[in-house]
């Protein structure tokens, strides 16, 4: 299983990074002039700087700045390019001075276009990383105002620090969608993070029952149910050589194949790049094992162990989508907690010492835990509806003996449908 996943990951990877960094898109020149080609864009989440353009795969590659261009389509992403103003921010405070007024900057740059209809919305991160949105005024691209700043609370021999807030977009907000009567209700739950403010854009159309041209659309969680074999190895390690300590501890316990399945939800974050995935799962195993003692053909121990168990475990996973598409790739790591449920636990001693054999037959583990924690590890690929992904882990075992101690490794092939 583990030369399966380290083939697997290096297929990934390959298909990941050796794959071509140009994707089919489009440049929208001053005059107006749309160039079919080839487009590179380095966003890693944000906005990019520049782009880079060739209109077929064997032309040169020409850099384009915001001042080149009127604007650039990747795929059914847009950007237009413009001059705007942004609040001038000490970004080593991260803006938390004691200066309730603030200034403005000039920036050019690539904003992306969040929604476009009659009333639009676009998203600009500066170089500082600060997140601005801005709206169309009659032609003009204005700033949302958010800033925080500090603001003294005056006791009687001191005063404390609070952050303090400035709201201003909300009212901009409230005159730019004001043919919605209802829109100051909505407007007073509304966060300047980019999921708040187009969960307000998606209300005001609905209120005013219009279409905008382009918005995204509502990430809803993902359930389904998913099922796959395991292969598990239980390793034993002693700390002590003595009783039935010694036996298990030293006893080589069979790899074995098991059938796991569950259900799952997950709550994506204010992009597809991530989600919060949560498992209810049911795994288990059974393994055999041998151990033996020879001091001579009359004087020997040997000893035949098993046992199996099943959990009910709780999974709680942070999936990063490694790109986009219809076909995605991710890493899923995360940790379990698993309620055990014991089934076979039976241990077969046979000692011979001369003439005399003594046989003993009793539970392998007097006492079993009955929490198990893992720490998980995935890696798969998400093709529509489906999802394939190889995943191991690393459970904190079944022993509660401190001179005994153990871990369970799993390595899964896990099969998803999402409903």
């Amino acid at each position: 299983m583990r030369c399966i996943f380290i083939i697997y990951l290096l297929l990934t990877q390959y298909v990941l990074f050796g794959q071509n960094k140009y994707l089919p898109g489009v440049i929208i020149t001053h005059e107006g002039e749309v160039i079919q080609g080839q487009v590179s864009a380095k966003d890693k989440g944000k906005t990019p700087s520049n782009i880079v353009f060739k209109k077929t795969g064997s032309d040169a590659p020409v850099n384009y700045l915001p001042t080149d261009i009127k604007g650039f389509k990747v795929g059914s992403t847009e950007y237009v390019a413009g001059i705007v103003d942004v609040i001038d921010r000490d970004y080593k405070t991260r803006g938390l001075d004691f200066e309730q007024d603030y200034q403005l900057r000039q920036d050019t740059a690539f904003l992306k276009v969040i929604v476009k209809g009659d009333k639009s919305l676009y998203f600009y991160a500066d170089m500082y990383g600060y997140d601005n949105f801005f709206i169309d005024e009659g032609g003009q691209l204005k700033l949302l105002i958010y800033r925080e700043y500090l603001k003294k609370i005056y006791r009687e021999f001191n005063y404390d620090r609070v952050i303090a807030k400035n709201n201003q977009y909300i009212g901009q907000l409230r005159l730019y969608l004001n043919d919605c009567a209802d829109i100051g209700m909505v407007l007073s739950d509304v966060q300047y993070s980019m999921s708040s403010i187009i969960d307000l854009f998606r209300e005001y159309y609905k209120c005013i029952s219009g279409t905008p041209e382009s918005i995204p659309e509502a990430l809803i969680p993902d359930r389904g149910v998913f099922f796959g074999p395991s292969i598990t190895n239980c390793v034993f390690t002693p700390v002590v050589s003595s009783g039935f300590i010694q036996i298990i501890g030293n006893t080589d316990y069979s790899k074995v194949f098991s059938i796991n399945g569950g259900l799952f939800y997950n709550v994506y974050g204010n992009t597809e790049k991530w989600s919060i995935n949560n498992e209810l799962f049911y795994t288990g195993y059974r393994v055999q094992g041998s151990y033996e003692k020879y001091e001579n053909s009359e004087k020997y121990k040997k000893a035949e162990s098993e046992i199996s168990m099943h959990y009910i475990k709780y999974n709680f996973l942070f999936r990063k989508y490694l790109s986009s598409g219809k076909l995605k790739y991710f890493l899923n790591p995360g940790i379990s907690v698993g309620r055990a449920f014991p089934g076979t636990n039976y241990l077969y001693i046979e000692d011979v010492y001369y003439t005399s054999t003594t046989i003993t037959e009793g539970e392998a583990l007097e006492k079993i835990k009955k929490i198990e924690v893992d720490y998980i590890l995935g890696i798969g690929s998400k093709f529509k509806n489906t999802s394939i992904e190889l995943r191991v882990s690393r459970g904190s075992g079944i022993s509660p003996y401190f001179n005994l101690k153990d871990k369970v490794y799993k390595g899964y092939l896990l099969f998803s449908y999402f409903f």
